[in-house]
């Protein structure tokens, strides 16, 4: 659990306002967090990083039948 100080927006970790909570500086202990917002003048909340975690799958690619090369007009003569 991490935690973000807001003012009027979110602060990053410069102090300049950013818009959401995920731009937003986390902090990760709650005393941080605290001496942040006193010095602001701000308010903390409590923020829950998500990690994504995507399974990878895997796509095989069908090879592709390979046919003998005709000549021009082979083909509509039926020839093999």
């Amino acid at each position: 659990m991490t935690f973000v100080v807001k003012k009027m927006c979110y602060l990053d970790k410069n102090g300049k306002g950013v818009i959401s909570a995920e731009q937003a500086h986390h902090h990760e202990s709650y005393e941080a967090a605290e001496l942040v917002a006193s010095t602001c003048g701000g308010e903390i909340f409590k923020t829950i990083k998500r990690e994504r975690k995507h399974a990878k799958t895997k796509f095989v690619v069908a090879q592709k039948e390979v046919t003998p090369k005709k000549n021009n007009q082979d083909w509509m003569r039926g020839a093999k």
